[in-house]
């Protein structure tokens, strides 16, 4: 089994290595932000998890942003009724 740390050298030499570094963030702050939104509202319907999973970094940033004053799980990530 490869660490994060070696899959992500592997990726940087495969693609590029700024490419591997813009991967990494974004793995990190995905993991973070399922992470906040779980303690915060609780197991996360699937399709959240994978909508988040799938995501790029501004809307990443920008929904992280929402996770502490936002209402709801729909508030955090726009989604309208």
């Amino acid at each position: 089994m490869t660490s994060l740390a070696e899959q992500l050298i592997e990726m940087g030499e495969k693609m590029g290595f700024e490419r591997g570094i813009e991967l990494g963030i974004e793995m990190g702050q995905c993991e973070m932000l399922l992470w906040q939104l779980q303690q915060r509202f609780g197991p996360l319907p699937p399709e959240a998890a994978q909508r988040i999973s799938r995501a790029g970094l501004s809307d990443l940033e920008r929904w992280a942003r929402r996770v502490l004053t936002a209402p709801t799980l729909d508030d955090v990530l726009d989604v309208v009724p």
